[in-house]
């Protein structure tokens, strides 16, 4: 009986002398202080986010000040196989980018965000456990939450 225990228990316990079978961290997102920012959309992405929604990641890079260089994204709710209405961040933003409404039926592509620059707002995330109890500070980062004006296009990409 004993023997059968040890056997057991020894497929669960640390292998002597082995490589270290650790898990690797990817690189935590940052955090920065809230505010508005000047910052440049470099790239669009289209991603599956919790519950499986899709999300379009817009990607910014802060242009100036102490966080020059700083990366951050914007999550938009997506939903390719459904009109949009105003109601919908993606639509607020797209518009904001756009600088202009978009006509029935039009294709809000994502490509209208990249090479220009904006001033924008970024916040903390307001990170949760599963039990509503807010998540430490050393937990939360900074994304973008929305555009607040466009500036201008970047010479050479407009």
């Amino acid at each position: 009986m004993k023997r059968d225990l040890r056997e057991k228990w020894s497929k669960h316990a640390p292998m002597v002398g082995t490589k270290d079978h650790a898990p690797i961290a990817e690189e935590f997102r940052i955090r920065i202080p809230p505010g508005e920012y000047d910052a440049i959309c470099y790239k669009t992405e289209t991603g599956r986010s919790w519950g499986g929604r899709t999300d379009i990641y817009i990607l910014f890079r802060i242009i100036g000040g102490s966080q020059d260089g700083t990366e951050l994204f914007m999550a938009c709710t997506y939903h390719p196989k459904q009109k949009l209405s105003l109601r919908y961040k993606y639509y607020q933003q797209w518009m904001l980018a756009k600088g202009a409404p978009p006509k029935k039926g039009e294709r809000l592509s994502p490509k209208v965000f990249c090479h220009k620059m904006y001033r924008v707002l970024v916040r903390d995330t307001e990170r949760k456990h599963s039990n509503g109890q807010p998540m430490a500070d050393c937990l939360q980062y900074s994304v973008v939450d929305s555009i607040i004006e466009t500036q201008t296009g970047v010479p050479g990409h407009e």
